[in-house]
């Protein structure tokens, strides 16, 4: 499953971002949310870390939906790490 969190709207503005993601585990009742994004999308990266998620690791060689082969980095957030001010 896929889920987005953010759209052009948000851009800039993390904490829309985290209230969303929040809102998404504790209406799901999940424990963690996992992201993985390309190694070459450091805009995204940026964003990911801006909003809480913590880096676990890169899953090198990972195939896409087309089957092309590429490195992405994986990510996660608890619930204590979606807090804002």
């Amino acid at each position: 499953v896929h889920a987005y969190i953010w759209d052009k709207k948000a851009m800039g503005n993390p904490e829309a971002c985290r209230q969303a993601a929040r809102a998404l585990m504790l209406r799901e009742r999940l424990d963690r949310l996992i992201g993985e994004i390309d190694r070459k999308n450091q805009i995204a990266i940026h964003w990911a870390q801006r909003v809480g998620f913590k880096e676990i690791g890169t899953v090198r060689q990972r195939k896409d939906a087309h089957g092309n082969r590429h490195d992405v980095v994986l990510f996660d957030a608890l619930l204590g790490d979606l807090t804002w001010a």
